[in-house]
Protein backbone atom coordinates (compact mmCIF):
# COMPACT_ATOMS: atom_id res chain seq x y z
CA UNK A 1 0.00 0.00 0.00
CA UNK A 2 2.91 2.62 1.03
CA UNK A 3 4.41 1.41 -2.47
CA UNK A 4 1.74 2.43 -4.41
CA UNK A 5 1.27 6.16 -2.72
CA UNK A 6 5.36 6.53 -2.97
CA UNK A 7 4.55 8.75 -6.29
CA UNK A 8 1.77 10.63 -4.58
CA UNK A 9 3.10 11.56 -1.46
CA UNK A 10 5.05 15.14 -1.16
CA UNK A 11 7.33 16.41 0.97
CA UNK A 12 7.69 13.89 4.18
CA UNK A 13 4.56 12.45 3.75
CA UNK A 14 5.79 8.78 3.14
CA UNK A 15 7.75 9.30 6.51
CA UNK A 16 4.68 10.39 8.17
CA UNK A 17 2.93 7.43 7.18
CA UNK A 18 5.55 4.81 7.00
CA UNK A 19 5.96 5.98 10.77
CA UNK A 20 2.37 6.04 11.79
CA UNK A 21 2.27 2.55 9.95
CA UNK A 22 4.80 1.48 12.57
CA UNK A 23 2.69 2.54 15.54
CA UNK A 24 -0.23 0.95 14.72
CA UNK A 25 1.42 -2.00 14.73
CA UNK A 26 3.35 -1.95 17.52
CA UNK A 27 0.23 -1.38 19.21
CA UNK A 28 -0.90 -4.24 17.79
CA UNK A 29 1.71 -6.36 19.48
CA UNK A 30 0.81 -4.47 22.63
CA UNK A 31 -3.17 -5.39 22.28
CA UNK A 32 -2.47 -8.74 21.52
CA UNK A 33 0.81 -9.39 24.24
CA UNK A 34 0.55 -7.30 26.82
CA UNK A 35 -3.01 -6.91 27.22
CA UNK A 36 -4.37 -10.36 25.92
CA UNK A 37 -1.25 -12.08 27.12
CA UNK A 38 -0.27 -10.19 30.56
CA UNK A 39 2.33 -11.16 33.14
CA UNK A 40 4.00 -9.55 35.66
CA UNK A 41 6.79 -8.88 33.07
CA UNK A 42 4.85 -7.59 30.29
CA UNK A 43 6.17 -4.53 28.39
CA UNK A 44 8.06 -3.97 31.22
CA UNK A 45 10.92 -1.66 30.16
CA UNK A 46 14.11 -2.55 29.21
CA UNK A 47 11.90 -5.81 28.45
CA UNK A 48 12.53 -9.28 30.27
CA UNK A 49 12.92 -12.86 28.56
CA UNK A 50 9.81 -13.36 30.33
CA UNK A 51 8.25 -10.31 28.71
CA UNK A 52 9.32 -11.00 25.05
CA UNK A 53 5.78 -11.45 22.92
CA UNK A 54 4.85 -14.61 22.79
CA UNK A 55 2.35 -13.28 19.58
CA UNK A 56 4.80 -11.63 17.52
CA UNK A 57 2.88 -10.57 14.47
CA UNK A 58 2.93 -6.92 15.19
CA UNK A 59 6.53 -6.41 16.32
CA UNK A 60 7.90 -7.93 13.12
CA UNK A 61 5.97 -5.79 10.94
CA UNK A 62 6.75 -2.92 12.82
CA UNK A 63 10.74 -3.57 12.59
CA UNK A 64 10.28 -4.36 8.54
CA UNK A 65 8.74 -0.59 8.06
CA UNK A 66 11.00 0.84 10.20
CA UNK A 67 14.43 -1.09 8.83
CA UNK A 68 12.97 0.82 5.43
CA UNK A 69 12.79 4.01 7.40
CA UNK A 70 16.21 3.81 8.73
CA UNK A 71 17.46 2.81 5.01
CA UNK A 72 15.98 5.98 3.72
CA UNK A 73 16.38 8.48 6.67
CA UNK A 74 19.58 6.73 8.77
CA UNK A 75 19.49 9.97 11.31
CA UNK A 76 15.69 9.41 12.18
CA UNK A 77 16.64 9.08 15.97
CA UNK A 78 12.60 8.19 16.77
CA UNK A 79 12.62 5.08 14.12
CA UNK A 80 15.93 3.79 15.81
CA UNK A 81 14.40 4.50 19.25
CA UNK A 82 11.07 2.31 18.17
CA UNK A 83 13.29 -0.35 16.16
CA UNK A 84 15.12 -0.84 19.21
CA UNK A 85 11.88 -1.17 21.62
CA UNK A 86 10.36 -3.91 19.05
CA UNK A 87 13.49 -6.17 18.79
CA UNK A 88 13.39 -6.31 22.48
CA UNK A 89 9.47 -7.10 22.17
CA UNK A 90 10.77 -10.18 20.39
CA UNK A 91 13.81 -11.21 22.12
CA UNK A 92 16.21 -10.02 19.13
CA UNK A 93 18.00 -7.04 21.22
CA UNK A 94 20.96 -6.29 21.20
CA UNK A 95 22.26 -9.19 19.66
CA UNK A 96 20.55 -8.92 16.41
CA UNK A 97 19.74 -5.34 16.06
CA UNK A 98 21.95 -3.82 12.97
CA UNK A 99 24.74 -1.99 14.70
CA UNK A 100 24.32 1.19 12.77
CA UNK A 101 20.61 1.29 14.57
CA UNK A 102 21.33 -0.46 17.78
CA UNK A 103 21.20 1.30 21.07
CA UNK A 104 23.39 -0.05 23.42
CA UNK A 105 22.50 -1.57 26.92
CA UNK A 106 24.47 1.00 28.80
CA UNK A 107 22.25 3.47 27.59
CA UNK A 108 19.37 2.22 29.80
CA UNK A 109 21.87 1.43 32.80
CA UNK A 110 20.53 2.95 35.95
CA UNK A 111 22.79 5.16 37.98
CA UNK A 112 21.87 3.15 41.18
CA UNK A 113 20.29 0.24 41.89
CA UNK A 114 17.41 0.15 43.84
CA UNK A 115 16.25 -3.92 43.57
CA UNK A 116 13.29 -4.63 41.89
CA UNK A 117 10.14 -3.40 42.93
CA UNK A 118 7.81 -6.82 41.22
CA UNK A 119 4.46 -6.35 40.04
CA UNK A 120 2.23 -7.83 42.47
CA UNK A 121 -1.23 -6.23 40.88
CA UNK A 122 -2.70 -9.74 40.22
CA UNK A 123 -2.17 -11.82 43.03
CA UNK A 124 -3.72 -8.77 44.95
CA UNK A 125 -6.67 -8.64 41.70
CA UNK A 126 -5.54 -5.12 41.18
CA UNK A 127 -4.60 -5.96 37.31
CA UNK A 128 -7.14 -3.95 35.75
CA UNK A 129 -7.89 -3.78 32.08
CA UNK A 130 -9.19 -0.19 32.04
CA UNK A 131 -7.92 3.34 30.76
CA UNK A 132 -6.73 4.60 34.24
CA UNK A 133 -7.30 8.54 34.68
CA UNK A 134 -5.42 8.38 37.88
CA UNK A 135 -4.63 6.47 41.25
CA UNK A 136 -4.57 7.22 44.86
CA UNK A 137 -3.11 5.04 47.73
CA UNK A 138 -4.29 5.62 50.96
CA UNK A 139 -6.29 4.91 54.01
CA UNK A 140 -9.75 6.08 53.30
CA UNK A 141 -11.45 4.69 56.27
CA UNK A 142 -8.78 5.18 58.40
CA UNK A 143 -8.51 1.46 59.32
CA UNK A 144 -4.64 1.44 59.05
CA UNK A 145 -4.36 -0.18 55.97
CA UNK A 146 -3.85 1.38 52.31
CA UNK A 147 -6.88 1.34 49.93
CA UNK A 148 -6.92 2.04 46.05
CA UNK A 149 -8.56 4.40 44.28
CA UNK A 150 -8.80 4.80 40.37
CA UNK A 151 -10.04 7.57 38.10
CA UNK A 152 -11.26 5.60 35.16
CA UNK A 153 -11.83 7.74 31.77
CA UNK A 154 -13.12 6.55 28.38
CA UNK A 155 -14.01 8.20 25.10
CA UNK A 156 -17.66 6.05 24.80
CA UNK A 157 -19.85 8.63 25.87
CA UNK A 158 -22.48 5.84 26.10
CA UNK A 159 -20.76 3.57 28.46
CA UNK A 160 -17.64 5.78 30.08
CA UNK A 161 -15.73 3.72 32.70
CA UNK A 162 -16.73 4.32 36.74
CA UNK A 163 -14.47 5.36 39.49
CA UNK A 164 -13.35 2.32 41.35
CA UNK A 165 -12.33 1.71 44.87
CA UNK A 166 -10.68 -0.44 46.47
CA UNK A 167 -11.27 -1.43 49.79
CA UNK A 168 -8.03 -3.57 51.87
CA UNK A 169 -9.05 -6.62 53.30
CA UNK A 170 -6.34 -6.60 55.32
CA UNK A 171 -5.71 -9.93 54.27
CA UNK A 172 -3.65 -10.04 50.82
CA UNK A 173 -6.98 -9.00 48.99
CA UNK A 174 -9.26 -6.07 47.86
CA UNK A 175 -12.79 -5.54 47.81
CA UNK A 176 -14.23 -3.09 45.06
CA UNK A 177 -17.10 -1.03 46.96
CA UNK A 178 -17.12 2.15 44.43
CA UNK A 179 -21.10 1.75 44.13
CA UNK A 180 -22.28 1.15 48.26
CA UNK A 181 -19.44 4.10 48.99
CA UNK A 182 -21.02 6.87 46.25
CA UNK A 183 -18.32 7.14 43.90
CA UNK A 184 -19.52 4.59 41.17
CA UNK A 185 -21.45 7.89 39.55
CA UNK A 186 -18.45 9.66 38.97
CA UNK A 187 -17.45 8.99 35.13
CA UNK A 188 -14.74 10.35 32.05
CA UNK A 189 -12.01 11.08 35.69
CA UNK A 190 -8.87 12.04 33.98
CA UNK A 191 -7.13 12.90 37.83
CA UNK A 192 -7.66 12.64 40.90
CA UNK A 193 -6.63 13.83 44.34
CA UNK A 194 -7.59 13.69 48.20
CA UNK A 195 -6.99 15.51 50.65
CA UNK A 196 -9.04 16.31 54.31
CA UNK A 197 -10.80 19.75 52.65
CA UNK A 198 -12.79 19.95 56.18
CA UNK A 199 -10.80 19.00 58.78
CA UNK A 200 -12.56 16.29 60.22
CA UNK A 201 -10.22 13.42 59.88
CA UNK A 202 -10.86 11.69 57.01
CA UNK A 203 -10.09 12.12 53.04
CA UNK A 204 -12.26 13.66 50.79
CA UNK A 205 -11.92 13.12 46.98
CA UNK A 206 -11.19 15.55 44.56
CA UNK A 207 -11.98 14.70 41.02
CA UNK A 208 -10.75 16.13 38.04
CA UNK A 209 -12.92 14.91 34.63
CA UNK A 210 -13.27 15.51 31.13
CA UNK A 211 -14.19 13.39 27.87
CA UNK A 212 -11.10 13.03 25.59
CA UNK A 213 -12.94 13.29 22.12
CA UNK A 214 -14.14 16.88 24.17
CA UNK A 215 -17.62 15.62 22.58
CA UNK A 216 -19.24 16.90 25.32
CA UNK A 217 -19.18 18.74 28.94
CA UNK A 218 -18.68 17.35 32.46
CA UNK A 219 -17.64 19.43 35.76
CA UNK A 220 -14.85 18.11 37.90
CA UNK A 221 -16.36 16.76 41.47
CA UNK A 222 -15.68 16.93 44.66
CA UNK A 223 -16.93 14.04 47.06
CA UNK A 224 -16.95 14.26 51.07
CA UNK A 225 -15.38 11.63 53.28
CA UNK A 226 -18.24 10.72 55.74
CA UNK A 227 -16.92 8.88 58.22
CA UNK A 228 -14.80 6.54 55.90
CA UNK A 229 -18.37 4.60 55.25
CA UNK A 230 -19.62 6.43 52.34
CA UNK A 231 -18.40 9.59 50.21
CA UNK A 232 -21.31 12.52 49.63
CA UNK A 233 -21.28 14.36 46.53
CA UNK A 234 -20.38 18.41 47.23
CA UNK A 235 -19.83 19.48 44.09
CA UNK A 236 -21.69 22.39 43.73
CA UNK A 237 -22.58 23.42 47.34
CA UNK A 238 -18.79 24.18 47.10
CA UNK A 239 -18.59 25.39 43.69
CA UNK A 240 -16.28 22.71 42.34
CA UNK A 241 -17.76 21.84 39.00
CA UNK A 242 -15.23 23.29 36.35
CA UNK A 243 -16.73 22.35 33.17
CA UNK A 244 -13.34 22.73 31.62
CA UNK A 245 -11.22 19.49 30.60
CA UNK A 246 -9.09 18.12 33.74
CA UNK A 247 -6.14 16.39 34.51
CA UNK A 248 -3.62 16.78 37.16
CA UNK A 249 -5.10 18.00 40.96
CA UNK A 250 -4.25 18.45 44.27
CA UNK A 251 -4.89 19.23 47.66
CA UNK A 252 -2.33 21.91 49.67
CA UNK A 253 -2.31 24.94 52.06
CA UNK A 254 -2.22 27.75 49.05
CA UNK A 255 -2.91 30.86 51.73
CA UNK A 256 -1.60 29.27 54.56
CA UNK A 257 -4.40 30.23 56.81
CA UNK A 258 -3.77 26.59 58.96
CA UNK A 259 -6.25 24.81 57.18
CA UNK A 260 -4.90 21.12 56.45
CA UNK A 261 -6.55 20.87 53.17
CA UNK A 262 -3.53 17.78 52.34
CA UNK A 263 -5.17 15.52 55.53
CA UNK A 264 -3.69 15.71 58.74
CA UNK A 265 -6.78 16.63 60.26
CA UNK A 266 -6.87 19.46 63.07
CA UNK A 267 -3.50 19.10 64.01
CA UNK A 268 -1.01 21.69 65.55
CA UNK A 269 1.98 19.38 64.63
CA UNK A 270 3.43 15.75 63.66
CA UNK A 271 4.00 14.18 66.79
CA UNK A 272 6.89 11.19 64.60
CA UNK A 273 7.50 9.84 62.00
CA UNK A 274 8.32 6.77 60.99
CA UNK A 275 10.89 5.90 58.16
CA UNK A 276 12.03 2.86 57.09
CA UNK A 277 14.96 2.77 54.54
CA UNK A 278 14.92 -0.54 52.14
CA UNK A 279 18.43 -0.83 51.17
CA UNK A 280 19.84 -0.76 54.71
CA UNK A 281 16.96 -1.69 56.66
CA UNK A 282 17.50 0.87 59.03
CA UNK A 283 13.76 2.01 60.91
CA UNK A 284 14.44 6.13 62.04
CA UNK A 285 11.80 7.82 63.98
CA UNK A 286 11.61 11.36 63.79
CA UNK A 287 9.83 13.94 66.33
CA UNK A 288 8.03 16.86 67.04
CA UNK A 289 7.60 18.33 63.58
CA UNK A 290 5.24 21.46 62.45
CA UNK A 291 3.16 21.99 60.33
CA UNK A 292 3.74 23.67 56.70
CA UNK A 293 7.34 23.38 56.92
CA UNK A 294 9.22 21.75 54.57
CA UNK A 295 11.93 19.17 56.14
CA UNK A 296 14.96 17.16 54.97
CA UNK A 297 15.02 13.58 56.77
CA UNK A 298 18.71 11.95 55.57
CA UNK A 299 19.18 8.25 56.60
CA UNK A 300 20.64 7.31 60.27
CA UNK A 301 20.10 11.17 61.72
CA UNK A 302 18.28 12.04 64.58
CA UNK A 303 16.71 15.33 64.18
CA UNK A 304 14.95 16.54 60.47
CA UNK A 305 16.45 20.02 59.40
CA UNK A 306 14.01 22.62 58.06
CA UNK A 307 14.61 23.97 54.25
CA UNK A 308 13.61 27.61 53.92
CA UNK A 309 12.23 27.18 50.50
CA UNK A 310 11.35 30.16 47.60
CA UNK A 311 8.03 31.37 47.94
CA UNK A 312 6.42 30.90 43.97
CA UNK A 313 4.56 33.08 41.88
CA UNK A 314 2.76 31.68 38.82
CA UNK A 315 1.69 33.74 35.76
CA UNK A 316 0.41 32.50 32.21
CA UNK A 317 -1.17 33.09 29.04
CA UNK A 318 -2.60 29.94 28.97
CA UNK A 319 -6.09 28.66 30.31
CA UNK A 320 -6.84 29.74 33.87
CA UNK A 321 -6.08 27.17 36.63
CA UNK A 322 -8.76 27.40 39.08
CA UNK A 323 -7.37 27.16 43.03
CA UNK A 324 -10.25 26.87 45.51
CA UNK A 325 -10.20 28.34 49.48
CA UNK A 326 -12.00 25.95 52.63
CA UNK A 327 -13.98 29.17 52.78
CA UNK A 328 -15.03 29.46 49.45
CA UNK A 329 -13.51 33.14 49.08
CA UNK A 330 -11.43 33.72 45.75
Amino acid sequence: MLDGLGGRVAGGGMSELRMSRAIALLRLGEQENCLTHHNPLSCVFPIQPAGVHTLQRGSRGAMEVLAEQLRLAPDDLAARWLFNIAAMTVGEWPDKVPTPWLIPPRAFESEHDIRRFPDVAGALGLDLDDLAGGCILDDFDNDGWLDVCIGNETSAAQDPDRCELYHNNRDGTFSEVARESGLEIARFVKGVTSGDYDNDGWLDFYLATGDPDLSTLIPNRMFRNAGGKRFQEVTSSGGFGNLQKGHAVGFADLDQDGDQEIGLGNATGIQRVELYWPTSGLRQTVKALELDRAYRIREGELDATELQLPRVSFNTNAAPMHAHRRDGKP
